[in-house]
């Protein structure tokens, strides 16, 4: 990406915010305030359907591998620049924060 490219960039706050805070529904404790989504449980499942559906909606190819690693595909419009990729995780500690791992995932999609 050229520095030209990063004026092109547009990112809907208020759509950002509500997809961060559906996610961070998905094991949230109201005792503790925070949010589990262990990997392998059915909260990870939950969190995993969500993004591939936002993905879906975002029209990103959507691609899991071997070991459940989900991509979101998108083809640029310039064969001849290198990609972008941009990564995180959605599964959590116990008790995360509402922006963990989530933020860099789904700020990936705006």
């Amino acid at each position: 990406m050229d520095k030209k490219d990063l004026g092109l960039l547009r990112i809907n706050g208020e759509r950002l915010l509500n997809s961060i805070k559906e996610m961070g529904a998905i094991g949230y404790d109201p005792k503790t305030g925070g949010r589990t989504r262990l990997a392998f449980t059915d909260e990870d499942k939950r969190s995993r359907d969500l993004l591939c559906k936002h993905m879906s909606e975002n029209g990103l190819e959507v691609r899991i591998d071997e070991i459940g690693n989900i991509f979101g595909v998108r083809n640029g419009s310039d064969e001849k620049k290198p990609p972008l990729m941009i990564g995180s995780h959605i599964d959590t500690v116990r008790d995360a924060g509402m922006f963990d791992g989530v933020f860099g995932v789904l700020g990936g999609l705006e």
